[in-house]
């Protein structure tokens, strides 16, 4: 009689810890649910905002385009501006016989040059010289 109570005091609490592991379990999926069901509500949301432009004219495109980066002109002028005087100054232009003018360095030509691509090659040159 004792050995049935032992028992059946184990399966009314191993019958607790199924309850308590399916409460659980429970809460973690209706979680997860949620959790799963907001995002399938935002990406769907933003899959809007990405939608192909198919269905709509290229000029119209073309327009929204134009209106929406001609606040970046001024910048955007004032930057090339920048480029195309730097380009202008400089040794050389975007031809074959200007940079047929090129001369390599004493150093390159010697292979005195050494590419420190980390800090061994770096510690290593170190220890050569």
């Amino acid at each position: 009689m004792a050995a049935e109570l032992i028992q059946q005091k184990s399966d009314d609490v191993s019958d607790e810890r199924a309850i308590m592991l399916s409460t659980r379990l429970f809460s973690i999926l209706t979680f997860a649910t949620i959790l799963l069901l907001s995002s399938a509500v935002s990406m769907a949301h933003a899959q809007s905002a990405t939608a192909p432009t198919a269905t709509q004219e290229p000029a119209s495109v073309d327009q929204v385009w134009q209106k929406a980066s001609s606040k970046y002109d001024t910048a955007r002028a004032d930057l090339l501006k920048q480029v195309d005087e730097t380009d202008r100054l400089g040794p050389f232009r975007a031809d074959w016989e200007s940079l047929q003018k090129y001369e390599v360095s004493r150093m390159v030509q010697r292979r005195e040059v050494r590419d420190f691509h980390s800090l061994g090659s770096l510690l290593g040159s170190c220890f050569r010289q």
